[in-house]
């Protein structure tokens, strides 16, 4: 799914990776390139928080258990005129 929302944020993605079978969450954060500068410096504590509650109520809302693997990934694209770079970090916020 893309953009699942409610009225405390938005998933950006929601996946399955078929492998693992592991519901994984993304995060898509865009920029323009800027020295010495990353998308995922864009996630700071109050983001993780609130990425870490919107997958405890997806679940919810999904009738699926808390405890079904999952992960948060962040999709970090830097852009310079028409050139892109796109990174991504796998299980980047973890539960604590």
């Amino acid at each position: 799914g893309r953009n699942w929302r409610n009225k405390w944020g938005e998933i950006d993605i929601v996946a399955k990776n078929k492998k693992t079978k592991t519901l994984v969450f993304c995060e898509v954060k865009t920029i323009k390139k800027k020295l010495g500068f990353s998308p995922i410096d864009q996630i700071n504590e109050k983001k993780k928080r609130q990425l870490l509650k919107m997958t405890q109520i997806y679940l919810s809302a999904n009738k699926l258990p808390q405890n079904i693997p999952h992960q948060i990934d962040i999709i970090a694209i830097q852009t310079d005129g028409d050139q892109r770079a796109i990174s991504h970090f796998e299980n980047a916020i973890e539960d604590v």
